[in-house]
């Protein structure tokens, strides 16, 4: 294995035994490999110290072109439910397979989503459109098609301040909220494509 440097974002996969790191050098994806006396389930509890537990990264997935993909990763999103995985830079977003044999493909990659000096603060996908919505460090938040087209759908105005995150409402897949360091959580709708309310 080789050595990881600077590991900012991890993400355990537990369906399939996988460990996907973000970091300085982009993202890997490691088979996780535990080997112990115990259950892993039991094993905290059984064996505190350890003793009987060793785990090895296996494996890493060679990702492809890496002129193409993000280095010193600022931003990483899993979306289990879609078997993506979504990393971000200053200049680049790329989508990767996350399960099966395509496990760390690279699916596509989008350059330049925001002006010199703005940067992506966070990033959902939504399927049930075909879209995926990003916040910005300028309180805008952009509609994108899920896509390697770079096609914008919408840009939602309102926070004046750095969006810090983006959530799906569970009960509503049309429905999103924002929380902005200007002191205001935001619901938007992207079917109507507008705030539906400011608290």
């Amino acid at each position: 294995m080789s050595k990881i440097r600077l590991v900012n974002f991890a993400f355990f996969h537990d369906a399939e035994n996988k460990l996907i790191l973000g970091g300085i050098r982009g993202v890997f994806f490691y088979d996780f490999n535990y080997k112990g006396k115990y259950d892993p389930k039991l094993a905290a509890s059984i064996d505190q110290d350890g003793k009987h537990i060793s785990v090895e990264l296996e494996n890493k997935k060679p990702l492809d072109d890496i002129e193409e993909l993000c280095q010193w990763v600022l931003g990483l999103k899993v979306d289990v439910k879609n078997e993506i995985v979504v990393s971000w830079n200053k200049a680049s977003l790329c989508f990767h397979h996350l399960s099966g044999e395509k496990a760390g493909k690279l699916m596509f990659v989008l350059k330049d989503l925001t002006a010199p000096g703005v940067e992506i603060t966070d990033l959902h996908i939504n399927m049930d459109y075909r879209y995926f919505y990003n916040s910005t460090s300028r309180g805008q938040i952009c509609v994108w098609k899920l896509d390697g087209s770079k096609k914008l759908i919408h840009s939602f105005a309102g926070h004046f301040k750095e969006v810090s995150c983006l959530q799906p409402l569970k009960n509503s897949p049309d429905q999103f909220l924002s929380a902005s360091l200007d002191g205001t959580i935001r619901i938007w709708s992207l079917d109507k494509f507008q705030q539906l309310y400011c608290l």
